[in-house]
């Protein structure tokens, strides 16, 4: 199943202990409904509720994600959330807004990966100067793939790769 945000309305000032935003939600390229948070703490909402119910059905058939504090109950290793509507939204926004942060400094530098395997990009360039960076990347000094040049959505996995999302 590919979930897709679309029409997104994004509030950063908003956000407060959770994302404020809504979307419309598309699953496999088709629209479902509606989804949105507060961004003061409590769970999205879904409109219509058919939607959260796909959404959670969906989440049982996958394996839990594996997070990085402790289980509560046992107080140790590492807890793991069986994966749910709010699980999978929150990670299909998290992908917007990754790809919005790779898109801007696109629009104004050049990305890549250097020789030591570190994310790096340059100062803000013209229009022109990230053009010849793009045709002629043995010119960035330790490039070893430029993201610039690169299948959207194959920079996009570089991309989070490297920050560690």
């Amino acid at each position: 199943m590919r979930i897709e945000l679309k029409n997104v309305r994004w509030s950063k000032w908003a956000s407060q202990e959770t994302e404020c935003f809504q979307a419309s939600v598309y699953i496999n390229g088709k629209r479902m409904g509606l989804v949105w948070n507060e961004g003061t703490g409590g769970p999205n909402g879904y409109e219509p509720q058919s939607l959260q119910t796909a959404l959670d059905a969906y989440g049982e058939t996958l394996p839990p994600v594996i997070c990085e504090w402790a289980d509560p109950t046992t107080k140790s290793g590492k807890a793991e959330l069986k994966q749910c509507a709010d699980i999978l939204i929150g990670d299909a926004l998290r992908h917007w807004l990754l790809e919005g942060d790779m898109t801007k400094a696109m629009s104004e530098r050049i990305l890549f990966i250097n020789k030591a395997g570190d994310l790096v990009q340059t100062r803000k360039l013209t229009d022109s100067e990230r053009a010849n960076y793009t045709k002629n990347p043995h010119l960035l000094r330790d490039a070893v793939q430029v993201l610039n040049g690169l299948e959207r959505s194959a920079a996009l996995e570089l991309y989070k790769s490297h920050i560690g999302a």
